[in-house]
């Protein structure tokens, strides 16, 4: 687990939770209380016990703070801070680690998937499937990413498809 510093204490003797929501956050702090008010709710409604696992990838703009505030409130939120920024997928591959749920969903902290999806994940898990997922209709990426993702998405398309032609069956 890359820099992970500190987590907030829980008890090890506590039941296997049959969820572990996973969100790594960096300099997320407008972002905190809001996620706060969306998740819960969702986490209240789901049968058994569930635990929220915040990764905090070297905030410098008070979210560590602030979740420390947050995770007094609730006993199911687990605050990891790492000491310096690693980057989203070391701050997932930490919360992962430290995931002890029969199941494990991960969201970002900017609310664009909406935690209210859960359950109908969940049910799709129930229902034999191994790995389940989902995609965002609407998204709200400022025109710089939607700009960006026009150019990068069609180039590796490209890469994907010469590559198959040139290593035939690795991809």
């Amino acid at each position: 687990m890359a820099g992970a510093d500190s987590a907030s204490p829980r008890s090890e003797a506590a039941a296997r939770p049959t969820l572990s929501l996973v969100v790594p956050i960096c300099d997320e702090l407008p972002n905190l209380e809001p996620l706060v008010a969306a998740v819960l709710p969702v986490l209240d409604a789901l049968p058994g016990e569930c635990e929220w696992i915040v990764v905090d990838d070297g905030s410098t703009d008070g979210s560590s703070d602030a979740l420390r505030s947050i995770a007094e409130r609730d006993a199911r939120i687990v605050v990891i801070h790492h000491r310096r920024r690693f980057g989203k997928g070391a701050a997932l591959a930490t919360g992962i680690a430290h995931a002890r749920g029969e199941r494990i969903a991960t969201i970002d902290a900017d609310l664009q998937e909406d935690p209210a999806e859960l359950p109908r994940l969940l049910e799709a898990l129930d229902a034999g499937h191994d790995l389940v997922g989902g995609f965002r209709r609407d998204r709200k990426d400022p025109w710089s990413k939607r700009v960006s993702s026009r150019l990068f998405n069609p180039l590796t398309r490209f890469v994907e498809v010469r590559l198959s032609r040139i290593l035939p069956g690795s991809l």
